[in-house]
């Protein structure tokens, strides 16, 4: 497992305790850790803004993760993670999520896409 915070470690190798899956995926304690992975990557690259983390718990809600280069949007009970049994598993797909969204964040030309957007929606 990737996790080096030892709080989370152990929450998520404990199904048993009284944090329910719910609470442990919306925690500010797991989105605070994401949010220091990102600051240490985004620092690599020059980063001036903080990226945010937020963590919700949507089951009927069709989108899965998103990003606009500040903020990280991750719905830890989206339909793929149905048939996710155990918390260390679907900590490691919200890992995941989290992970490629960071690439977005790094990579992407988003003034470029916002661009590309709005002219579209002028049909240019």
């Amino acid at each position: 497992m990737i996790v080096k915070n030892n709080r989370i470690r152990r929450l998520v190798a404990d199904e048993s305790s009284r944090v329910t899956d719910e609470q442990f995926f919306c925690s500010r304690l797991l989105a605070g850790h994401f949010e220091r992975i990102a600051a240490a990557q985004t620092k690599r690259y020059g980063f001036k803004e903080h990226m945010h983390v937020q963590i919700i718990w949507q089951p009927l809600n069709p989108n899965c993760a998103k990003t606009d280069n500040q903020d990280i949007w991750i719905n830890a009970d989206h339909a793929m993670f149905q048939k996710v049994y155990s918390r260390e598993e679907r900590y490691m797909l919200v890992y995941g999520l989290f992970a490629h969204e960071l690439g977005h964040a790094l990579f992407t030309d988003f003034s470029h896409l916002h661009s590309f957007v709005e002219y579209m929606g002028k049909g240019i």
